[in-house]
């Protein structure tokens, strides 16, 4: 029988959004998300970037190569192939089109179930700075920059809010990795500010102590539900990105 093979193909318009030809984004959803007025937009993921193994977490240097040249990987945690389409380019280029601050998040070595090996700290350092300089560096200096103008942009993007791990404190080996990834960041780029999502002091006892110690919201904003732990009805993680973004809402 005759048969039609099909290599990836893409039924998005040829001009496609405030990226033009370039964008993956549909406009009609990209509109209702721009009127949303996100104040920023967390990416690529939590668990999705940590993967159930670190053989699935989310790489982004093989995410930054021609769309159909991207190998992709298995993302373990919630049971499907992920193409990376999405990859740095696209992740900043929305969180820019929605008018968000990105807030990006580093994988610290700390999968769901395994970790790096003795001496794999240097790898995730490694891989951070490798990202920032990809977002951040100069076009004409830096091989990141040359990346990033290769894959399509010249100018640097405003990543200047970065998120160490996903959940990880108490896990074995997340707050060395934690501490050699922000002592980096902070050497080679003071400029971007580090968030965690948990106390790695305490653990999450810890950080649920802590957030009910911030300051309570003012008055006449929506209503939230208690939340088991805090003591106060706002969920500790609404309550620390408040502290990052004053004035958030959820």
């Amino acid at each position: 029988h005759p048969a039609l093979w099909l290599g990836p193909t893409s039924l998005f318009p040829a001009a496609n959004g405030p990226l033009g030809s370039t964008s993956p984004f549909e406009p009609t959803l990209l509109s209702l998300l721009a009127a949303l007025r996100p104040a920023f937009l967390r990416v690529p993921g939590g668990c999705y970037t940590e993967g159930d193994t670190q053989a699935h977490a989310f790489a982004w240097r093989t995410a930054v190569a021609p769309p159909l040249a991207r190998p992709g990987h298995w993302n373990g945690v919630w049971g499907y192939w992920s193409t990376d389409g999405l990859g740095p380019l696209e992740y900043l280029s929305l969180a820019e089109a929605l008018g968000a601050a990105p807030l990006w998040v580093a994988p610290t070595g700390v999968a769901h179930g395994d970790g790096l090996p003795p001496g794999g700290v240097a790898a995730v350092v490694a891989d951070v700075l490798g990202l920032l300089e990809f977002a951040l560096g100069d076009a004409a200096t830096t091989q990141g920059g040359a990346a990033r103008t290769a894959a399509g942009r010249a100018a640097p993007f405003p990543l200047f809010k970065l998120a160490l791990g996903n959940e990880g404190c108490g896990k074995p080996g997340y707050a060395a990795a934690a501490a050699s990834m922000a002592t980096a960041v902070r050497l080679a780029y003071p400029q971007v500010s580090l968030v965690v999502d948990c106390d790695p002091a305490g653990g999450r006892a810890g950080w649920r102590r802590r957030a009910a110690a911030l300051p309570a919201p003012p008055p006449g904003g929506p209503a939230r539900r208690r939340t088991r732990g805090t003591g106060t009805g706002i969920p500790p993680r609404t309550r620390c990105l408040r502290r990052a973004w004053p004035g958030w809402r959820p």
